[in-house]
């Protein structure tokens, strides 16, 4: 393709997809930054941003890598735009979010062919958009589990708790341990900032896929953590406050806590490595 010519259906392509996407594209910044940017709140989606950067690092270190355009491309971007308009007919944002995926790896692949390391940017995506929350399967599991955990936990640090089915009594006050609450965010941010950590320091893939392992225990583990917390302050600070902090200084700490533990693991435990010739090869 003629460099002018690929400019051209660059640009053309660029525009149409913008407006396709717009009101995804506007969705998922609400997700991401509902609370206002850079304000962590333990309900949302706040890490999405982080991933978009991760993604845009992953994309610039494999710039040296020769461009094969393939036509595989078009296919992939005509059933990402057919996932949309389910996603739109449904009224189901989050399948227009996912859309974008093999949208994504469709242009990379028209442009510039498919490789690992192309591939994984958007593959990484997935973990930015936001689940859809339901009270089964297996968010609804995450926070029962939640909600049982922390009581045991809240109670030994001699909280007044009482709990029935997913609602946590605390004197007079109560919770309700929703699936928003199910530690399942907690789960995908760690996902997404510290596996592509291990594969940029070349880690095998069965590191990768033991990653996908322990890193969800460390999450719920933070939550768990997190909502006990709240449960032990209520009596104290009250419920009003003990929720402030829960929606922002709290939840950021504690997920930071459940970051360290992981980075801290890779480090004790001395996760193996490798050197991929494609790491080599750049800068």
């Amino acid at each position: 393709m003629a460099s002018r010519t690929r400019l051209t259906v660059a640009v053309a392509l660029a525009s149409v997809l913008i407006y396709v996407y717009l009101p995804t594209l506007l969705w998922l910044g609400r997700q991401w930054l509902g609370a206002g940017l850079f304000v962590y709140q333990a309900q949302n989606w706040s890490h999405g941003p982080i991933v978009v950067i991760m993604m845009g690092y992953l994309l610039w270190r494999g710039r040296a890598e020769p461009a094969r355009p393939s036509l595989w491309g078009v296919p992939l971007i005509l059933g990402g735009i057919g996932l949309h308009l389910a996603g739109v007919s449904l009224e189901a944002p989050y399948l227009s979010a996912y859309s974008l995926v093999p949208v994504f790896l469709g242009v990379v692949s028209l442009f510039f062919g498919i490789s690992s390391r192309r591939v994984i940017p958007g593959l990484l995506f997935l973990m930015a958009v936001p689940f859809p929350v339901t009270e089964w399967g297996v968010i609804g599991l995450l926070a029962q589990v939640v909600a049982v955990a922390s009581v045991f936990l809240s109670r030994l640090a001699g909280a007044p708790v009482l709990r029935q089915g997913q609602t946590i009594f605390v004197g007079p006050d109560e919770y309700l341990v929703a699936p928003l609450c199910s530690g399942f965010n907690f789960i995908m941010a760690l996902l997404a900032l510290v596996l592509p950590l291990l594969y940029l320091r070349g880690a095998s893939l069965k590191t990768l896929a033991a990653g996908l392992l322990w890193l969800p225990a460390v999450g719920m583990a933070a939550k768990i953590a997190l909502v006990s917390a709240i449960l032990v302050l209520t009596p104290w600070l009250g419920q009003d406050t003990a929720l402030m902090l829960y929606h922002r200084w709290l939840g950021l700490a504690f997920y930071l806590g459940g970051l360290g533990v992981a980075l801290l693991i890779i480090t004790l435990v001395k996760v193996p490595f490798r050197n991929p010739p494609l790491l080599n090869t750049l800068p």
